[in-house]
């Protein structure tokens, strides 16, 4: 705690030591103090003190942020806001420059409160004076890369925006609503993964504490419940793979819907299902029924998938000036060897950015970066999980199949913003940013684990301290935030 307090005084000592700051840097250590009581002397299941610390961490995360200060967030409530409404898909506009964009009517209200929010304190107060008027004046607001997304990944904003419209709350609390709503889900998920994963918990943990995840976990935005049925997939099927009785009906439609809601978030991420191979098919009853029910899974899943992107396709053409998705592709087509140097390129240039901002750094609208010790320290803590967490054999076909999925959806993530976010003759792909990543590091850090370092009889890392220590960090971030924001 000493250490901690030092640390976070000299780092932040370029900042403003306010009263907000001195205050919630007593109030930090006081949680501190009551975290390490519940988390050691509290008798509770592990999971569920976990799942109250995460919790209580993140609506700190939620209310820390204002509105405006997350990637695309004005955007991402206008897509929940029109879902709100019974529009499942957006409106089909004239952009700036004639191309098709989704789009869905405001009121100067809805205008004021959230367009102009402006990401800060003094304007999220300011804007709480502003209730929905449906006779005020109406414009339309315009949000083409958002419009691609399915309605499946925002329905939990959604909700959070309708309980505001019925309840006449201010137009800002629409936007808390529907953020709290969204880390709902997502708390909901990490508890039943964190129940349901049969070993790995502690990389499990890890994830779950990055500030980066905390970030997207609270935000509006699709990665929620992209990161959140990522981890709950993940951990189902190791459950089902390492469990002694067979797959029950029940189980298997459970499948089939985290497998809808991972891919229906983001597309890219749908090869995560070919998990599901690692099941042995002795849990099925047969070979046959084995690839039958999976096959089934994977076949339905990736219609409606197709189905959806058919629907959203008119809406790529318009994310940035300069882009041609024909043109990248036929380079593509033409060019594959070229093609593979490019995402090379790409990736040892931007790698260190990817590994930190996942991490990490560049949070908020990419100007929050804290200290490069803390980012390093969990770095540190990533690799020592990788090598050391080992308390449990993992089979060589697990960590091919991981290993391989892993791949291919880094290559789906770069060609797809190759294609529909990078500029014609750019040598670099860009858009790739690496909270991209997240929902894939569980199965990094499986794929790449090995047992030359196994400990055998206990833990090389203990769960309690980690998560100590990680909590910690992020009431550091959390000052931070309170510093800039």
């Amino acid at each position: 705690l000493y250490i901690f307090n030092i640390f976070m005084i000299v780092d932040l000592c370029d900042m403003k030591f306010n009263l907000r700051f001195f205050a919630s840097f007593i109030i930090e250590n006081i949680i501190i103090i009551f975290l390490y009581h519940f988390i050691y002397k509290k008798k509770m299941d592990f999971e569920k003190k976990f799942i109250s610390i995460f919790f209580v961490i993140g609506l700190f995360y939620l209310f820390l942020f204002p509105i405006g200060s997350l990637p695309d967030e004005i955007n991402h409530f206008m897509r929940g806001y029109e879902i709100s409404k019974g529009d499942l898909i957006s409106t089909k506009c004239k952009g700036p420059k004639g191309n098709i964009v989704g789009c869905t009517d405001i009121t100067t209200d809805i205008s004021k409160s959230i367009v102009n929010s402006g990401g800060k304190y003094s304007t999220n107060k300011k804007a709480l004076k502003y209730h929905y008027n449906p006779n005020s004046e109406k414009t339309t607001h315009g949000f083409t890369n958002i419009s691609m997304y399915s309605f499946i990944c925002y329905t939990p904003q959604a909700i959070g925006i309708f309980i505001g419209r019925i309840l006449h709350l201010p137009i800002l609390l629409w936007a808390y609503l529907a953020r709290l709503f969204n880390f709902l889900m997502f708390t909901v998920l990490l508890y039943f993964s964190l129940k349901k994963i049969p070993y790995k918990k502690t990389a499990l943990l890890f994830i779950a504490l990055l500030p980066m995840t905390f970030q997207e976990a609270i935000s509006m935005s699709a990665d929620s419940m992209a990161i959140g049925s990522s981890l709950a997939l993940i951990s189902f099927i190791l459950y089902l793979k390492e469990s002694k009785d067979k797959i029950s009906k029940k189980q298997i439609l459970l499948l089939a819907v985290l497998s809808l809601m991972i891919s229906m978030s983001k597309l890219v991420y749908l090869p995560i299902c070919l998990l599901t191979l690692c099941i042995p098919y002795s849990k099925f009853g047969s070979k046959k029924k084995k690839y039958l029910i999976l096959g089934s899974i994977i076949f339905i899943v990736s219609i409606l998938n197709l189905i959806w992107l058919k629907i959203a396709t008119v809406f790529l053409l318009g994310i940035s000036g300069g882009v041609n998705p024909e043109l990248q592709k036929a380079y593509l087509i033409n060019n594959p060897f070229r093609y593979i140097i490019i995402m090379y390129n790409t990736m040892v240039t931007y790698f260190d950015w990817y590994l930190n901002s996942m991490i990490g750094s560049s949070m908020g609208l990419f100007i929050i970066n804290p200290s490069q010790i803390y980012i390093k320290a969990n770095i540190l803590f990533l690799i020592f999980i990788i090598l050391f967490d080992s308390t449990e054999k993992i089979d060589k076909k697990l960590k091919i199949i991981c290993s391989l999925i892993v791949l291919v959806v880094i290559v789906l993530i770069f060609t797809s913003l190759y294609l529909d976010w990078t500029t014609v003759g750019n040598p670099l792909i860009e858009g790739v940013q690496g909270r991209y990543f997240t929902p894939l590091l569980l199965l990094i850090i499986i794929g790449l684990s090995t047992i030359n370092f196994k400990v055998k009889n206990k833990e090389l890392f203990n769960n309690k301290t980690m998560i100590l220590i990680m909590v910690m960090e992020n009431l550091y971030i959390l000052t931070y935030l309170i510093c800039c924001y």
